[in-house]
């Protein structure tokens, strides 16, 4: 996908539909199929002087398998969670 597109995206996503804040802890789960829309994200909350976070994990076998336990903790601590992941 086109950088500046994905750059659009990520400024909606978060500016629109999380309300982003500066100061607030945003945790982005990934998968390795998705890392560049991931990395986007980050970028984008870092310019919003957010404290990104990115976790990178293997794809789900299936729909609907949790994340792995470290993950699903940190995402009860986040303010802003943000999953593009290949199956959710």
């Amino acid at each position: 996908m086109e950088w500046a597109r994905m750059m659009r995206g990520a400024k909606t996503i978060l500016d629109d539909c999380a309300s982003l804040r500066a100061g607030e802890q945003v945790l982005i789960v990934t998968d390795t199929e998705l890392l560049d829309i991931g990395q986007v994200l980050a970028a984008v909350a870092y310019e919003r002087d957010a404290e990104p976070v990115l976790v990178v994990i293997r794809p789900r076998a299936a729909d609907g398998q949790e994340p792995p336990d470290p993950v699903a903790e940190a995402m009860k601590r986040a303010d802003v969670v943000l999953a593009p992941v290949s199956r959710s």
